[in-house]
């Protein structure tokens, strides 16, 4: 699975397809990664949120993120729990209610001198650091970026573990973009650099590290006792196993798409919103213009408002519609985030359903991709639940309005 060094244009020549027994091997392995990280599953520490992170919205049931958040919430405060948040806040799309105790948590960390103690704590914890430094971003917080800054290349050269200098590494990465040559050599990390450039640590360049990755994943069975690095195999293995699918089909299924769709909020984060420009979505309609943007250039046949075969009075039109999977992506927008909104949308979706796989309809199958602008996540669950009993629904993806999307005076 060697990929060239810096360059991903013709990786598709050099990926290696799996074989079934392959398959059933890296699936074998990825059990036994998955039973360590279900073993931190409500202990509401730094690593059941640094797992959760790393393995992103993919597994966002496999762990207890909430539950981390609320330890990390407390009346008590330490560097850790304020790294909690700051790993919570890089994850979800809505950090609104995290935001307040992170920021006034990195505020107080800012006022601490690093290694003013013969024993150095926080200065050399790489899984801390990397969740404060993921806190500074998020918060846009300048000041707490060049306090870290100033102390960890001294804490990348101390006497710690290489687990915890390369997440040092991925800290200085975010806080001064000074960390890729520490993050960027030998094999033994090549799981970590490949999970973390799959989360897209800033300004990482990914170096030749696939093959050793994979490697690490399917011979070193001993670090399954570790939940962070299984959850960091974990990562590896769903990210290289989704990004040669894409590169080695001819053809993309319903799967694929559904997979692309629920990586939409790891998009937004790069999404435009600032003083001078703001890339609003105000309805239904631009929620569709930004799946155009993700899909058209993957499918040749993707079509949008097409015309179905009427029944009776009835003319129903898809919102996007790809003919070649007999799929549509119906498109729903929340602007209020009660419960008895939410049944609506549930019904909407209902009666859209019989009127688009109707006899004579080219579509049998619908993904329901619905943008919640109250960002109301409580209700998703039950939302989600729902439509996924009725028949022909074949995924729901549902995202929230990021917390920066506000307006403001």
């Amino acid at each position: 699975m060697g990929l060239p060094g810096n360059s991903w244009a013709n990786r598709k020549n050099q990926v290696v397809l799996m074989t079934e027994s392959r398959k059933l091997l890296i699936g074998a392995v990825k059990e036994q990664y998955l039973f360590a990280v279900r073993g931190i599953r409500g202990s509401g520490g730094l690593h059941e949120a640094f797992a959760s992170w790393i393995l992103g919205i993919q597994h966002e049931t496999l762990l207890d993120l909430e539950a981390a958040v609320r330890v990390a919430s407390g009346a008590s405060r330490t560097y850790r729990e304020v790294a909690v948040l700051g790993y919570a806040a890089a994850l979800s799309n809505d950090a609104s209610a995290i935001r307040k105790p992170l920021a006034e948590g990195l505020e107080w960390l800012a006022g601490r001198v690093p290694f003013a103690q013969p024993s150095p704590s926080f200065e050399i914890d790489g899984t801390a650091l990397l969740g404060i430094a993921l806190g500074a971003e998020v918060c846009g917080d300048d000041k707490i970026k060049k306090w870290m800054g100033n102390f960890l290349k001294r804490s990348a050269e101390s006497r710690v573990s290489p687990w915890d200098r390369g997440l040092i590494a991925a800290a200085m990465v975010l806080s001064d973009n000074q960390g890729v040559a520490s993050l960027s050599s030998g094999s033994e990390l090549a799981d970590l650099r490949v999970a973390l450039a799959s989360r897209g640590v800033a300004g990482l360049e990914l170096p030749n590290d696939c093959e050793h990755a994979m490697h690490q994943v399917l011979q070193e069975l001993e670090v399954a006792q570790d939940a962070s690095r299984s959850a960091v195999r974990i990562r590896v293995l769903d990210w290289l196993s989704y990004e040669t699918s894409l590169l080695t089909k001819e053809r993309l299924t319903v799967e694929d798409v559904c997979r692309l769709l629920e990586r939409v909020p790891m998009s937004m984060k790069r999404w435009r919103w600032d003083d001078k420009i703001r890339w609003k979505i105000e309805n239904e309609y631009h929620v569709q213009d930004l799946l155009w943007i993700i899909l058209a250039p993957l499918f040749a046949d993707l079509e949008d408002e097409e015309n179905l075969p009427s029944l009776g009075h009835k003319h129903p039109r898809c919102d996007l519609g790809i003919p070649s999977l007999h799929l549509i992506i119906e498109v729903k927008f929340i602007r209020k985030g009660t419960q008895s909104h939410f049944a609506r949308i549930t019904e909407e979706i209902a009666a859209d359903h019989t009127l688009y796989t109707t006899a004579g309809s080219n579509y049998n199958k619908i993904v329901a991709f619905v943008w919640d602008d109250s960002r109301s996540s409580e209700q998703h669950f039950e939302l989600k639940q729902g439509l996924q009993k009725m028949p022909g629904i074949v995924g729901t993806v549902i995202v929230s309005r990021p917390a920066k999307m506000v307006e403001r005076d």
